[in-house]
């Protein structure tokens, strides 16, 4: 799997992890908060993967978007 944060603009204390595979033991691909935008991420070893998104701040923002192939 290829995929890439077309936008990405969350709280600080947000966080958003990517991992290799289906579980969150899996390899870690990727691990964001802030601002970035258009970064390429690792490829994926499989057809799988797990994106988790952790809210830990009152505050909000713009959010995210993630494209994959």
């Amino acid at each position: 799997v290829f995929g890439q944060f077309a936008h990405f603009q969350t709280a600080l204390n947000d966080l958003a992890e990517l991992f290799d595979g289906t579980h969150a033991q899996a390899r870690l691909l990727s691990s964001l908060s802030g601002s970035h935008s258009g970064e390429t991420l690792p490829l994926a070893t499989s057809n799988q993967i797990l994106l988790r998104f952790s809210a830990k701040s009152g505050a909000s923002a713009r959010g995210f978007h993630f494209v994959y192939q």
